[in-house]
This record gives C-alpha cells, structure tokens and sequence, in this order.
C-alpha cells in the first residue's frame, strides 16, 4: 500500500514539474550573447599580438642576463607586433564614443614601443636591464586606454594570470607580481568563450 501511494506521489510531482513554465533564456538552444563587429575585430587581433608577444618576452626573460644579441632580438621583436597591433587597431571602424579611447591607446602603446626600441639598442646587458624599471610607467599608460576599451566594447575582464616569477632577484628588475609587459592583455577566445558562457547561466538563473 505505502509503495503504491509513493509510486503515485512521484507521478504526481512528475507531471507538475514537466507543466511548470521555463525561464525565457533556459532552453538548450539558446545563444549566447553576440559581440559587435568592432569587438570581435579588436579581440581577434589582440588575442593574435598577445601570443606573440608572450612568446618575445619568454625569450627576453632568458637572454637578459647573458645573451645581449638575442635579448635586443626579443626586444625588436615586440616593437614590430605592437606596431602592427597600433596598424591593425586604427584599421577598425569604431564607433565615434571609442574612437578617442583607440588613439589614445595608439599613442601610449607608441610611446612604450619607443622606449622597448630605445633598450634594444643598449651596448651591455647592465644598460638593458636598466630599462626594466623604466617600462612601469609606460605599461601603466597602455593599461588605462586597455580597461577603457574593454569596458566600452563589452569584453571579459583580462586574465589574472601573471608571468613566472624569475629563479632569482635580477637587479634592475621590475617585480615580477607586474611582469615586464602588463602589455594590451585581452581576453582570448576561450577566455571569452567562458565568460560568455557564465553570463548567459547568470541570466538562466534570475
């Protein structure tokens, strides 16, 4: 008798819940949220020069202190990917409430590409580090314009992932909780991928 009337309960509750209304954005199929041309634009080519130059500055990080050639290669090297990041940026048609925020990065990303240029010509490896300290100031003017932009495209917030700290304490160096390169640090498509994703489940939820 007791297994009968909890046989029936469940049916009852089965039937209830299968009537009960859906959240609007709670079905399978449903897409997630878009990003504007300009955004997708910004994100591709960023997402692009950022590998690029973590692979510059991992190179850097070795050779500075022993290898003065191939530490200026590494420096040359990030020049040539921000200036074609800046080349590329002022290619995009963004709307005229972003356009200021573009060049002012343009210009603060410049001027930080002409210091890198300046210590890629240093004649010791004493000279080159002593530049690493310098960069704090330039990389702080990048990270403003960076947060404005992300901010006004809709884009995920940048990664907390930080540069290995070096084996040893390095005179001249910047700490390594800021890296040498705070750089245009843009989500990447995973990255995006997930905090789409989380947005959307946020949404479902309420």
């Amino acid at each position: 008798m007791a297994a009968s009337l909890l046989a029936a309960v469940v049916v009852v509750l089965a039937v209830v819940y299968a009537a009960a209304p859906r959240p609007s954005g709670a079905s399978p199929g449903a897409a997630a949220p878009k990003l504007s041309p300009s955004a997708a634009r910004y994100l591709a080519i960023a997402d692009a020069a950022n590998h690029k130059l973590e692979v510059a500055n991992d190179g850097y990080k070795k050779n500075e202190r022993d290898n003065l050639a191939a530490a200026e290669l590494d420096l040359r090297a990030e020049v040539a990917v921000e200036s074609r990041f800046d080349k590329q940026l002022a290619e995009i048609p963004f709307p005229l409430s972003i356009a200021s925020i573009v060049r002012a990065l343009i210009v603060a990303n410049q001027r930080r590409g002409a210091l890198t240029a300046r210590q890629a010509r240093s004649a010791s490896l004493t000279r080159l580090r002593s530049f690493d300290s310098r960069h704090q100031a330039t990389d702080a003017a990048v990270e403003v314009q960076v947060k404005l932009i992300r901010k006004a495209l809709h884009l995920p917030p940048p990664s907390s992932r930080r540069p290995r700290p070096p084996a040893g304490p390095a005179p001249g160096r910047r700490p390594s909780a800021v890296g040498r390169r705070p750089r245009h640090r843009h989500a990447s498509a995973a990255e995006l991928r997930g905090y789409l994703t989380l947005q959307l489940t946020n949404h479902v939820v309420k």
